[in-house]
């Protein structure tokens, strides 16, 4: 969401929703926690009173100017003291131990 206000900013809100197809419900929760945290700003548009434009705040872009976290591939940010060779056999016995699939071809 942060990311979309930076590369348009003045965006109106109905159309964020729109965009990223969330309930305006929905996106006016969002948009309140951002501006609670401090970073997105919120103003009524001109000529349209009912209509908000979105931008950051300097807060909110310095935000989105850090690198995002990744979240997909190795779950090397999970915490555990797992041998390096234990997430294998952990993966493997999971199906058994919760009774799903046929286990035999995992090894």
């Amino acid at each position: 969401m942060l990311r979309l206000i930076g590369a348009n900013p003045g965006i109106r809100q109905g159309h964020l929703a729109e965009t990223l197809a969330i309930k305006p419900a929905h996106i006016t929760k969002l948009v309140r926690r951002m501006i609670e945290k401090g970073h997105v700003r919120r103003v009524v548009a001109a000529g349209d009173r009912r209509a908000v434009d979105l931008y950051h705040t300097e807060t909110g872009a310095d935000f989105v100017a850090r690198p995002a976290p990744r979240v997909a591939g190795p779950a090397s940010h999970l915490r555990h003291d797992l041998t390096q060779d234990e997430p294998a056999h952990l993966t493997r016995l999971l199906p058994k131990f919760a009774g799903i699939g046929d286990v035999r071809g995992l090894t």
